[in-house]
């Protein structure tokens, strides 16, 4: 299946104040899910209501881990896990960090 997918940046996730904005957002882009740096999707997901995965991705030079959120329309709990699970076969070079 394919699959359409948005980058949003902190700015476009703290303009997500509720349910009606986010369908708006998936709708306005016509996509399927909306992939966000983790913790820049923190404000808006609770506010929404829509299911979110986090992706670890890996670390940085600097050692520092870094990962992305997903984010679905309600309801479709189903398919961001499949979504989910097909971006983290792709991340390859994965690595967490030490503790």
């Amino acid at each position: 299946d394919d699959v359409s997918i948005v980058l949003c940046n902190r700015t476009t996730c703290r303009q997500i104040d509720d349910r009606t904005e986010f369908k708006a957002t998936l709708a306005m882009h016509d996509v399927d899910v909306l992939v966000a740096p983790m913790g820049a999707a923190a404000k808006c997901t609770g506010k929404a209501g829509a299911p979110v995965v986090a992706i670890p991705c890996g670390v940085d030079k600097a050692g520092v881990p870094f990962g992305i959120t997903v984010l679905a329309g309600i309801g479709s709990d189903a398919r961001l896990l499949a979504i989910a699970g097909a971006i983290e076969r792709a991340v390859e070079d994965r690595r967490l960090p030490k503790v």
